[in-house]
């Protein structure tokens, strides 16, 4: 009965997982800091448990880190947007938006088409600032 239970419990979180837009939900995310990522239509959507102000600072140290000109500093009140080229030449994008106190959502596209490997690494940089 026990494993009948298993199989229904396991059926039931892939039929809820699966959908139009792949979802990836990190096994430490919650406890790292990190709500639920998302990779649709070249940019990757991380929801990070931190305020606007923090998150904004570490989108702005990741970019620099990582070598990106930035050309586009728009902050307004809720939302924000950095942007330039990288050391490649490739635009890097990054947009934040307020959801709450404590939580932002940053959406990032690296190259035109986006970087899904890159547009991670920068997500894990910003995470590292945000959550040391």
């Amino acid at each position: 009965m026990n494993t009948f239970k298993g199989l229904a419990a396991a059926a039931l979180t892939a039929i809820m997982l699966s959908g139009c837009a792949p979802f990836v939900f990190l096994g430490v995310g919650a406890a790292a800091g990190i709500t639920g990522v998302k990779y649709y239509e070249g940019a990757l959507s991380v929801n990070f448990k931190a305020s606007f102000d923090r998150t904004w600072d570490a989108a702005e140290k990741t970019l620099e880190r990582r070598n990106v000109i930035l050309e586009v500093r728009q902050r307004e009140m809720g939302s924000g947007r950095l942007s330039g080229p990288d050391s490649y030449g490739r635009p890097v994008t990054v947009s934040l938006d307020y959801i709450a106190p404590e939580e932002t959502k940053v959406v990032i596209r690296v190259g035109h088409l986006g970087d899904k490997d890159e547009s991670v690494v920068f997500k894990e940089d910003m995470r590292k600032i945000l959550f040391p």
